[in-house]
């Protein structure tokens, strides 16, 4: 162990900085560098060095759905922060925890968690981080008007900050709650919107999230060839930036085009690929609608049996999910192919 030396900050701050927007394998590689180095330094009296440069691994591990890593680190900070009295930085670590448990599915308890932390916390920034979140949250619970609720308090704050960067999660959220409700025009607007900051920050993970919202738009506006283009588009991005199971988040995305345009067949193969590529333990909500997806194909190519033994596969799954959109879609599915048989 050695003491810092202004070279090892300068290294530090700019191998952390470089792990926003790099691609999955160059980010794992960089990881380890930086473990390596911050293994041989004595960070007594640089703690909160210590503390950006894990939170800067524990994000680039979430951004990349390596949900495991990302818990390890933002508990290791939660204790560094804790233990140092970094109050932000123990903050945004439990915040993130959160987002861990979002990730596996736990939404209920992570909305809880982020609506305590909000209350607490003052700093601007910070609060509106935990509302962005909140609004993700309920929009996966199917609780739309929650989701819009909270984020245009979360663009209240980004305006009167005259941000860009701030700018950008509640406008995606704001798309995202709006194509839930149908209100196309509104979605395509914010989501328009979103696009522009993203490329502007030059963030290419939230241009790729864009790009997947503004495909289901246009899918549901009955633009079906260009819904493909840009949701092809948003494969790519993933398929460099991402870890293998958020690639089956484009793979689910595609069918559910192809299936709008009648190739059931075509549909059929890219749901059974993002099954493929996902998980129980990652991506639960998006793993079950593609159960649901499947089944809906099934169904209309008459193949009950088919579609039942699916259903009954992701029973559990979307049981303990507890969104009641899907769970309107399971027991809807199942009545219906209990009634065709008589």
């Amino acid at each position: 162990m050695r003491t810092l030396s202004s070279v090892d900050r300068m290294k530090l701050k700019s191998l952390g900085d470089r792990l926003t927007n790099i691609p999955l394998e160059e980010g794992l590689e960089l990881v380890q560098e930086i473990s390596q180095l911050m293994a041989t330094l004595d960070f007594n009296g640089e703690e909160t060095l210590q503390a950006d440069v894990l939170t800067q691994i524990g994000v680039f591990y979430g951004t990349c759905s390596l949900i495991s890593e990302a818990e390890r680190i933002f508990q290791k900070l939660v204790k560094l922060a804790i233990r140092h009295s970094l109050r932000k930085h123990q903050l945004r670590a439990e915040s993130n925890l959160a987002i861990c448990k979002a990730q596996m599915g736990n939404y209920h308890e992570a909305i809880e968690i982020w609506k305590t932390l909000a209350d607490e916390e003052t700093d601007k920034v910070i609060t509106q981080n935990i509302l962005n979140n909140i609004s993700v949250g309920y929009g996966i619970l199917g609780e739309y008007h929650m989701a819009l609720n909270f984020a245009f308090k979360a663009l209240d704050i980004a305006q009167k900050a005259n941000s860009d960067e701030m700018m950008l999660s509640p406008l995606m959220n704001l798309s995202t709650a709006y194509e839930k409700m149908t209100e196309y025009d509104k979605a395509r607007q914010y989501v328009d919107q979103a696009i522009f900051y993203a490329r502007k920050l030059g963030n290419v993970r939230r241009e790729c999230e864009c790009l997947n919202n503004l495909s289901l738009i246009l899918n549901e506006v009955g633009e079906q060839e260009l819904a493909l283009k840009r949701a092809r588009e948003c494969l790519t991005l993933r398929l460099r930036y991402y870890a293998e199971n958020e690639h089956a988040i484009s793979y689910n995305n595609i069918g559910f085009i192809l299936e709008n345009m009648g190739k059931f067949n075509e549909a059929l193969k890219n749901y059974k690929m993002a099954l493929k590529l996902s998980n129980d333990q990652t991506n639960q909500a998006s793993r079950a609608n593609t159960y649901l997806n499947t089944v809906s194909i099934y169904l209309k190519q008459n193949k009950e049996d088919m579609a039942l033994r699916q259903l009954d596969e992701a029973k559990e799954l979307v049981q303990s999910l507890k969104i009641n959109e899907q769970l309107v879609r399971f027991y809807g599915y199942r009545s219906q192919i209990y009634a065709d048989k008589g």
